[in-house]
């Protein structure tokens, strides 16, 4: 779905390989821009540092994939509330998105917001998160915090 963001992402990760910064990349999913995102990311010269998976068949498996993770990025040009900023924030990751829609109110504190047209922006915050683990560790546990007041039963308490 083009509002994704994942040509930004692409154009961000290349900035980062040209700074010489490490990196590898998961993108998860087999929608209708799969074929085109591997295409960029192989002109981009990325393609030992991209994987790309179709489907994740358990929670365990998305946990662990989460876990392996050192930042999730969100580069959507509009949304509601993702669902994959909450499911990451669960699993304590740090988040870098784009500013649009619900984000800023599903996220607040806990990820660096960015603007949505901007893959230096995008691109610089993610240099920032990777170059500065304690930063990085601060939106960790912003993110485990701010994840909490998702759960069933707050939700459910609300609205008692």
């Amino acid at each position: 779905v083009n509002n994704k963001g994942l040509a930004r992402i692409v154009e961000a990760l290349a900035r980062l390989a040209r700074e010489g910064q490490p990196l590898s990349a998961t993108f998860l999913g087999k929608g209708p821009l799969r074929a085109d995102t591997e295409r960029r990311v192989r002109a981009a010269g990325l393609g030992e540092r991209v994987r790309f998976l179709d489907w994740i068949d358990s929670g365990a498996s998305l946990a662990r994939l989460y876990a392996q993770s050192r930042v999730l990025v969100c580069a959507s040009t509009c949304e509601g509330g993702p669902r994959v900023t909450v499911e990451a924030m669960a699993c304590g990751k740090a988040i870098v998105a784009t500013c649009v829609g619900g984000v800023h109110e599903l996220l607040g504190d806990a990820a660096r917001l960015v603007p949505a047209q901007s893959p230096t922006a995008l691109a610089t915050a993610l240099i920032d998160l990777l170059q500065h683990p304690e930063e990085r560790s601060k939106l960790e546990g912003r993110a485990r915090e701010r994840a909490k007041t998702f759960s069933l039963d707050r939700t459910l308490a609300r609205y008692n």
